[in-house]
């Protein structure tokens, strides 16, 4: 399996494009979807601000509010992805933002540090809604092996 990302108005202070590919095939893995194991896998990232995220969660999600991670999936459900013929496969967006995420690790009285291990989380979290998971104990664990960044 081969992961490409497309980093679409990277910020400063965005992870390097090596993690993300590796929080990104670390999380597919762990998912054992094998059938995606002989395809190129596509994922669109953006950065953006708080105030944008909102208006994003607002008009998709109904959700007038902030949010560290939005996933906006090419695929209704696993049973769509199986039935992918293409070798190249795009799963969809990840909206991710940046300063949520680092007021968060910071409220949390969590040195700044932690920031590339809470962002592993979030990402792993958001591929796994691309790949069509809802939240639950399977979810959570993939996740947690996925995200394992000391």
């Amino acid at each position: 399996m081969k992961v490409f990302l497309e980093i679409n108005r990277k910020k400063p202070g965005f992870p390097p494009k090596k993690f993300l590919e590796e929080v990104v095939f670390n999380t597919i893995k762990y998912s054992e979807y094998s059938f995606l194991e002989s395809k190129e896998i596509t994922i669109s990232m953006a950065s953006v601000s708080e105030e944008e995220i909102r208006k994003i969660n607002k008009k998709y999600r109904g959700q007038d509010a902030v949010t560290n991670i939005l996933s906006i999936s090419n695929y209704e459900n696993k049973k769509d992805l199986l039935r992918e013929t293409e070798t190249t496969v795009f799963l969809g967006e990840l909206i991710i933002c940046c300063d949520y995420i680092k007021k968060s690790v910071s409220i949390g009285n969590t040195a700044s540090a932690l920031f590339k291990s809470e962002l592993a989380e979030i990402v792993s979290h958001g591929v796994l809604h691309l790949l069509a998971f809802y939240h639950g104990p399977k979810m959570f664990s993939i996740q947690d092996k996925a995200s394992c960044y000391n």
